[in-house]
């Protein structure tokens, strides 16, 4: 049975070593469970689902990979109702990449395929549509609201040709209320991910970058990859500042890179992505990896880490103060690799939201099933 559904699991782990990091027990409390139950409706059941979030009557908002439609459930997990239908038409949706919900209480979607912003209205009653502004070789993957009338998208645009990554190319852009225009742009990509390594420089533009956005003009921003660093954006004087949170840093690294040669019939070991563009392809095998990042109402800040070595998988979570002082890392729970149903519920887990109530909604999967969890974080720094 999965540690993080039962969560029952309270474990202390001390990270010793320079940065001093502080004991710390922690412990996640399941409050709801949706798709674990495989004689339900289709309505309650997910093929991937890659989205959440939650408006201010607490209704909650999931879009499903192989789905165009977007799910409405309850506080309680009460199917509501579905939000638009696939198509190329208005109102229709050919490939949701992300989604928020506003401070209006307006749902945003980031259509890939048909390249355009949706806003939808009263519970997907009306709608409005907006083509993305800029068109660039990699679409918009992340979109958060910032302040009352505008965005925040995470995408790619290169200052430079069509294909390599620059020093100064931009990650953040900041849209208004219509999406008419870029009113600014920031976020550097030497500053988030090491583009002198070949294959990192590759995930510059791609979804493995985790953003938070805060109502005080504070961005967060942690690479996929990640290396023990996360990036924070702060607006001072109309200037976007930045600086470096400094976590735990992976003993070996947060990939390695494998010779495809070695494999055939795209038969790849687990935990390893192909990464392919005009005159590269990588095959990588993942070891640690950001599954998230948050800040909660009393400003600490938590970091969810995967990572995994020669015999196991771990979950955990890096704490961070309100000024960015690493705090110390708490262990979820950890499994041994030849425990295949526990170590791919590990791997699967990826925190999608947190509500104003700190309430996290995740994804990982049970008995093989995809679900989304909604549960308390707990825990005691000593």
């Amino acid at each position: 049975m999965l540690w993080i559904i039962n969560l029952a699991l309270s474990i202390i782990v001390l990270f010793a070593g320079a940065l001093k990091a502080q004991n710390i027990t922690v412990q996640l409390k399941n409050e709801l469970t949706i798709g674990d139950d495989e004689s339900a409706p289709a309505e309650y059941l997910f093929a991937w689902p890659t989205n959440v979030c939650t408006d201010t009557n607490n209704n909650i908002y999931i879009s499903d990979k192989n789905m165009s439609k977007i799910r409405v459930f309850d506080e309680k997990g009460n199917f509501l109702n579905y939000i638009s239908r696939k198509g190329q038409g208005p109102g229709e949706i050919q490939d949701l990449i992300s989604m928020v919900v506003d401070k209006k209480n307006d749902l945003i979607v980031v259509d890939r395929v048909n390249h355009r912003i949706t806003r939808f209205k009263n519970m997907g009653k009306d709608f409005e549509t907006y083509r993305i502004p800029i068109y660039t070789p990699v679409t918009p993957w992340h979109i958060y609201s910032l302040g009352k009338d505008n965005y925040v998208l995470y995408f790619h645009i290169r200052s430079n040709n069509k294909y390599r990554v620059g020093a100064s190319d931009k990650v953040l852009h900041v849209f208004d209320e219509k999406f008419s225009l870029i009113k600014e742009s920031f976020a550097r990509a030497d500053e988030m991910w090491d583009i002198n390594d070949s294959f990192l420089r590759t995930r510059v533009g791609k979804s493995r970058s985790n953003i938070c956005v805060s109502d005080s003009n504070i961005i967060l921003c942690s690479p996929g990859f990640y290396e023990g660093k996360i990036c924070v954006y702060q607006k001072k004087s109309n200037k976007w500042e930045m600086k470096y949170l400094e976590g735990k840093k992976p003993e070996n690294g947060s990939y390695r890179l494998l010779d495809l040669s070695d494999y055939s019939n795209f038969k790849y070991p687990g935990c390893s992505i192909v990464a392919s563009g005009p005159g590269y392809k990588f095959l990588a095998q993942m070891s640690n990896i950001s599954r998230w990042i948050f800040i909660l109402s009393d400003g600490k800040i938590v970091h969810f880490v995967w990572s995994r070595n020669n015999k196991n998988y771990e979950l955990g979570i890096e704490f961070f103060k309100p000024d960015g002082k690493f705090i110390g890392y708490g262990l979820i729970g950890s499994a041994e690799k030849e425990n295949h149903d526990l170590a791919n519920e590990f791997f699967t887990f990826k925190a999608l939201w947190k509500d104003k109530n700190d309430f996290f909604y995740y994804r990982t999967t049970k008995n093989g099933f995809p679900v989304i969890i909604k549960a308390k974080l707990n825990y005691e720094i000593e």
